[in-house]
């Protein structure tokens, strides 16, 4: 997008305070983002993301009619991301004002063969055997993207690139850590290949569906191929991997919520107590023995074969640490689906003490302080993702609740129930 037309938009973007508002700007320069014969539909919501300076992003979710660019989802859907300069910019209605480039999805400057791959251009498919069939899974601006792409006699594999050089080092570690676990199986999708040239690796594909697919069927028997897993998982025998405290996870808990404050500061301005809490029981958490934990473990991490094969996705966070980290963060999960209304009322609980009764079962004895803890930290921190997300009225103060609640009722003894405690709906 050339300056000029970066400058007219961002300017027109400063003054509106609505998604409406904010098509009206955009409308004039579809063509120059989407292609002449493209028209803008529709806005259908957008993210904030706090980025690594001191700025943020805002990605517009655009539907697209006409003569659509070929990165369109088979929908129209298409995104666009531009950053907003301050903290001062993002209060109130978070899609108001973009005052650098604009880039238009695939064209992100940090990711350069995102728009070949999509556009069958990219002279480099050949050497994989992929045949240049792109969907994009993921994207996120400046960062990082995910493609499933077709190949030649073979599954598809998803290609996993990166923004810059750091990340795809780090990632790729992390995902080479994860394959060469000794646990007699597979836990991680196995790596296909390695494309440096494009900041990019690729995953072999995971037989079965995510658990978030199905969630509304989901029972005992689901658990405990998930606990089975997860013991695996926690005693293999793991190459070097960083450790991951209690303390840290205070800390990544404290950097979401600080982020997203400048968005949602009313919203979310009582966590800040519970911040404090969080940091106070961090110091006097009993110790676990280290084992391997996934430190994003949820819903649409898990993916579930057929035959009770489990498979963890992303190993990107991969550490040694407390393995109530990993239940406690999916138990999290559960309640927010019920939150969503993706499962009943009284589902998350039902799931949870499923899984803590299977992962007992299994051999692997959680403290209820630490569950309880790492509980709170996976519940406050969605509030803060949440708070970047449209509608956040509709989760962020029950998540909020649910956190305090968890903290006001945390047991102070090691002898206390395996069970997670539940708060009050």
């Amino acid at each position: 997008m050339s300056t000029p037309t970066a400058s007219r938009l961002s300017s027109a973007l400063k003054k509106a305070r609505s998604l409406d508002e904010v098509a009206v700007a955009l409308e004039p320069h579809v063509p120059t983002l989407l292609g002449r014969e493209a028209r803008l539909d529709a806005i259908d919501g957008f993210r904030v993301h706090p980025l690594k300076d001191d700025g943020y992003g805002v990605e517009y979710r655009v539907r697209v009619g006409g003569q659509r660019p070929a990165a369109c989802a088979k929908d129209g859907a298409i995104s666009l991301f531009g950053r907003l300069a301050s903290e001062r910019d993002v209060q109130g209605v978070a899609v108001a004002a973009l005052d650098q480039d604009v880039i238009a999805f695939p064209h992100d400057p940090r990711l350069r063969v995102l728009a070949r791959l999509l556009a069958g251009t990219e002279p480099g498919v050949e050497r994989f055997g992929l045949r240049g069939d792109a969907v994009v899974v993921a994207w996120r601006p400046l960062t990082r993207a995910t493609l499933r792409m077709e190949r030649e006699g073979a599954p598809p594999i998803y290609l996993r690139m990166s923004g810059s050089r750091d990340r795809f080092a780090r990632v790729n570690a992390a995902a080479r850590s994860a394959q060469a676990l000794d646990v007699g199986a597979p836990l991680f999708p196995g790596v296909a290949f390695e494309w440096p040239e494009a900041k990019a690796y690729a995953l072999e594909t995971a037989p079965g569906s995510t658990l978030d697919a199905t969630l509304e069927r989901a029972d005992a028997v689901t658990m405990a191929a998930i606990a089975v897993a997860l013991v695996r998982l926690g005693t293999a025998k793991a190459p070097t991997l960083p450790h991951h405290h209690a303390i840290d996870e205070a800390e990544v808990t404290a950097r979401l919520l600080r982020r997203a404050l400048a968005v949602e500061p009313t919203m979310l301005g009582p966590a800040q107590a519970e911040l404090t809490r969080l940091f106070d029981l961090a110091r006097d958490l009993p110790q676990s023995r280290p084992a391997v934990v996934h430190r994003d473990l949820h819903d649409k991490q898990i993916v579930l074969a057929p035959d009770g094969t489990v498979t963890f996705l992303d190993p990107d966070t991969i550490a040694l640490g407390d393995p109530a980290l990993d239940a406690s963060n999916l138990a999290a999960h559960f309640e927010l689906r019920e939150m969503q209304g993706r499962i009943p009322a009284g589902r998350a609980a039902e799931l949870t003490d499923a899984l803590l009764s299977a992962l007992r079962v299994a051999g692997l004895e959680l403290d209820g302080a630490r569950l309880s803890y790492f509980r709170a930290c996976s519940l406050l921190r969605l509030a803060a993702v949440y708070a970047l997300r449209p509608h956040p009225e509709r989760l962020v103060p029950h998540l909020l609740e649910r956190g305090r609640a968890v903290l006001d009722r945390h047991p102070r003894s090691s002898s206390v129930s395996l069970a997670i405690e539940r708060s009050a709906s």
